[in-house]
């Protein structure tokens, strides 16, 4: 009897030691695993500009959240990216922040740069607070980040922080908006401020002009907040839902809002962190906008998943279309 049960248990951990290997295969090989779409946008890194040469609809996906961690949700994750990226045929892809997740190894960055560069799309990322809390330094994910193939992301040169930088979009040869991402997971300081200040300048003086522009960044601004508050006492139908019952917005502040709308850039603010948020608010002259979170670890809605599409039309105008994923067609085999 007791042969018996050892022999048992030998078979049964053989089993589900292959169980595990095989598991762990197919996630690898989902990891590396994404389908080819290509974008019509010519990149010029040392310029910073993003290039189309038609006077076609610029589509931009905002996919927020998606935190990777650990093999089963990173599969949940990429499900969602995948789907979301074939619904939305963008030009580029931008992910504002919380991209992995506490204690995300450096080898599920390398994967999962591999995995969005495999769209040969053109993709710029943003760090979250949870990319601060990973078991990589700062500078490690920068360079990884750098090391894309089809990523733009760029370290810059802001005082403690990771991630400030911009390209310019032309259209036909001529700029027509500009796109900033930054770095507020931590904080915005005067030093993000400067940046951003001599940024615009820049960009204006060389363009003639100040561009229409979108700025990228992962926590929300207390102006959000603020938004909200309006709306609801105005009794304003609101654009999307605030299911989280608040706005957990970056509390260490030096005022990019204001710096914003001083020097009539910005058109539109776009960040995530409140996973169950989506709402998008007219601000004193600037659009507050929810992303829709992407990944499925950490808490989440299962029916508002997917991203955002931000279009820029030919006469340069833009609309914000969201993309939900219907939670019971998914690709791959977790559900």
């Amino acid at each position: 009897m007791k042969v018996y049960i050892k022999s048992s248990l030998a078979v049964l951990l053989v089993c589900l030691c292959s169980s595990l290997i095989i598991l762990g295969s197919y996630a690898l090989y989902i990891l590396n695993c994404s389908s080819p779409i290509g974008s019509r946008v010519v990149v010029d890194k040392e310029n910073n500009i993003l290039s189309v040469n038609d006077d076609k609809d610029i589509k931009v996906l905002q996919l927020s959240d998606t935190q990777i961690t650990a093999l089963g949700d990173a599969l949940k994750a990429l499900d969602a990216i995948q789907m979301t990226v074939e619904m939305a045929q963008p030009d580029l892809i931008v992910l504002t922040g919380d991209n992995l997740m506490n204690g995300s190894k450096k080898f599920m960055l390398k994967k999962y740069i591999r995995f969005i560069d495999e769209f040969e799309i053109p993709w710029a990322p943003v760090f979250g607070n949870h990319d601060y809390k990973t078991d990589m330094t700062m500078d490690t994910q920068c360079k990884l980040y750098e090391s894309g193939k089809y990523c733009l992301f760029q370290k810059g040169n802001v005082t403690d922080s990771y991630g400030n930088y911009y390209y310019n979009i032309h259209r036909n040869g001529n700029p027509i908006y500009s796109l900033v991402f930054m770095d507020n997971a931590i904080s915005t300081t005067e030093h993000h401020l400067e940046w951003y200040r001599n940024t615009i300048n820049s960009i204006s003086n060389e363009c003639g002009k100040v561009l229409p522009s979108w700025t990228f960044f992962h926590l929300p601004l207390v102006e959000t907040y603020y938004a909200y508050r309006q709306y609801y006492y105005n009794d304003i139908p609101l654009d999307g839902e605030m299911r989280d019952g608040g706005v957990a917005y970056q509390k260490n502040d030096a005022g990019l809002f204001d710096t914003a709308k001083e020097l009539g850039s910005a058109t539109a603010m776009i960040y995530g962190h409140n996973h169950r948020n989506t709402f998008i608010a007219d601000y004193k002259g600037i659009k507050l906008c929810y992303g829709i979170k992407t990944g499925r670890a950490s808490y989440h809605d299962e029916d508002i998943q997917g991203g955002c599409l931000y279009t820029i039309k030919p006469d340069n105008t833009f609309t914000i279309d969201r993309i939900f994923l219907d939670p019971e067609d998914r690709h791959f085999i977790f559900k």
